[in-house]
């Protein structure tokens, strides 16, 4: 009898042990396939942010080399009861602005000093037009800080010019413009 329960012992042993094992065996199964599904969703996902990634870079290059063109510009005053200076001292007189090489999107400032040349006070106004290439009008605005303001005979007054060029501008590479600046009585 002995031996039939060393033998059960031993059957117990390794039946118990065989199913120790297949337990083992099926929960190492078990997280290998759950670590493979967490890995490969981790790879879809990794994939798909690095595709959107290189799309945003691509995206941006593009957009970057249509805000970055630069477009060369030029402005010539005329002037009507006043004149304009580059300093407030009124020693060198402005009869164009350079606007120099302006990028799509952004706007450019020049200041000019503004004399009333008259005899009488006026109301400082500023218009512009006549643009070459005719289409650049669409793209472009001029504005100044002067408007309505009331400059006595003599009188020098600093003024602010602020080109904005828009940033979709198209078939404009050079462009010019007059500026009509007046004081009306």
């Amino acid at each position: 009898m002995a031996m039939k329960e060393e033998s059960n012992d031993i059957c117990n042993e390794g039946s118990g042990k065989q199913g120790s094992t297949a337990k083992a065996q099926d929960s190492v199964w078990k997280r290998l396939s759950l670590i493979k599904t967490q890995h490969g969703n981790s790879l879809k996902l990794a994939a798909a942010t690095i595709s959107l990634i290189l799309l945003c870079l691509l995206a941006s290059m593009t957009l970057a080399q249509t805000f970055q063109r630069s477009i060369n510009s030029y402005g010539t005053l005329r002037f009507v009861g006043v004149s304009a200076y580059w300093d407030n001292a009124c020693t060198s007189e402005v009869t164009s602005i350079p606007w120099g090489a302006i990028v799509a999107g952004t706007s450019v400032d020049n200041v000019v000093y503004v004399k009333n040349v008259g005899t009488a006070a006026g109301t400082l106004s500023m218009s512009y037009g006549n643009f070459t290439p005719a289409v650049a009008a669409s793209y472009l605005t001029l504005t100044w800080n002067c408007s309505g303001y009331i400059l006595s005979p003599n009188a020098v007054t600093c003024a602010k010019l602020t080109l904005t060029v828009q940033p979709n501008i198209e078939n404009v590479t050079d462009f010019s413009f007059d500026i009509l600046v007046q004081a009306s009585v």
